[in-house]
């Protein structure tokens, strides 16, 4: 969302229509952002950004009569680059360097720094409390009956910069909350805005091997294309990647898609559903 000029505004009821009927199949919903809901990580563009949100979760909450939690991640976008410094950009050399020795509070509070207004809206936007935060890591748990759903939330946009190039940002994991990343649910899901190879050679291998470890499904953004995997170890440790388009494209007002996920968790089953503008309404695509 920029401070003007937001095309999906205009979409937002035909949004909520397209996807209303099926609010009624499921007993929880959540609306999860993957990341860029500013434009550039500024506080009025965030306050757009939550209206919409909040907007379309009270929609839904009086149409369906279902609880919509809201969950949110960090994107580039949402960090506010005027806010950058050559400190900052001295720990981000240094964690290309030393990896995940170069880690402590100050460290992370000061590559956080940028982040400021998206962890303002986040406070603000979030309907249900982690039961972990530490700025890199947020652990979100649920129970539905006798169902357990579980999000892990990881802030790779921590280590974004203004011109940023592939291949060079890093995700620590040793300092990973292991014990809590490795808790036990129905279905957890993992969400980070960079895909794996946005990160260098050897943590991309490390981050992947986690998240692929700990997930039944991760979600992305970022490269604003819609592609969906599978991925299958042979050793029977299945995970399912679904990586997100683009809401609101800056320079296509014609360009919106988003997804729905369905899950069935007594049936152990799922379904995903892409939806694209087109011209007066979100159409389901067909691929």
């Amino acid at each position: 969302f920029k401070i003007s000029e937001n095309s999906v505004i205009e979409k937002e009821n035909k949004l909520f229509e397209a996807i209303r009927n099926s609010s009624l199949e499921y007993d929880k919903i959540f609306l999860v952002v993957t990341g860029e809901t500013a434009y550039s990580g500024k506080k009025d563009e965030f306050e757009i950004g939550a209206k919409f949100i909040k907007n379309l979760q009270k929609k839904l909450i009086d149409y369906s009569e279902k609880e919509v939690c809201i969950i949110v991640i960090a994107g580039n976008h949402d960090c506010d680059f005027a806010l950058d410094n050559k400190a900052r950009q001295n720990q981000l050399n240094m964690i290309q360097n030393l990896g995940d020795s170069a880690f402590d509070s100050s460290v992370i509070e000061q590559c956080t720094s940028v982040q400021e207004e998206y962890f303002n809206f986040m406070n603000n936007i979030q309907t249900s409390q982690p039961i972990y935060e530490d700025g890199l890591v947020s652990i979100y748990n649920f129970q539905l009956d006798d169902k357990k759903v579980i999000f892990h939330c990881y802030n790779t946009a921590y280590s974004s910069e203004i011109h940023e190039q592939g291949g060079k940002m890093f995700f620590p994991t040793s300092i990973l909350p292991e014990e809590l990343l490795n808790e036990k649910g129905d279905i957890i899901f993992s969400l980070l805005h960079h895909p794996f190879h946005w990160l260098n050679p050897v943590n991309r291998r490390e981050l992947s091997t986690h998240i692929h470890k700990t997930s039944d499904f991760y979600l992305t953004g970022h490269e604003h294309e819609t592609t969906r995997e599978k991925i299958d170890n042979l050793d029977n440790n299945i995970v399912y990647h679904l990586e997100g388009s683009v809401l609101q494209e800056s320079d296509n007002n014609f360009k919106s898609e988003f997804n729905l996920l369905g899950f069935d968790l007594e049936k152990e089953s799922f379904k995903i559903e892409t939806y694209f503008w087109n011209k007066e309404k979100y159409n389901l695509s067909e691929n």
